[in-house]
């Protein structure tokens, strides 16, 4: 996470990608709830299905804007079979 805050922050000082920084900061936000969902399961022992729904929608949405969203198939965005 310390390394994409990094590369997140020297892509501003370079001519700025909006996809790229949009792709970082998101998969930025993916680990924070991956991390908030760890925490949980480690002093509840459960998954808490919000979050584990959050982290999905985030990264449905981070592989449209990366890949745009006429290039990705249907059927890939429904099922995320990656």
């Amino acid at each position: 996470m310390v390394i994409r805050l990094y590369d997140l922050f020297s892509s501003l000082i370079v001519p700025i990608k909006f996809q790229n920084i949009t792709s970082d900061i998101l998969f930025i936000l993916i680990l924070v709830e991956l991390f908030k969902l760890l925490i949980i399961y480690l002093r509840e022992q459960r998954i808490s299905v919000g979050v584990a729904v959050e982290v999905k929608i985030v990264s449905v949405l981070r592989e449209i804007i990366i890949r745009g969203a006429l290039e990705i198939p249907w059927h890939k965005i429904i099922y995320d079979d990656n």
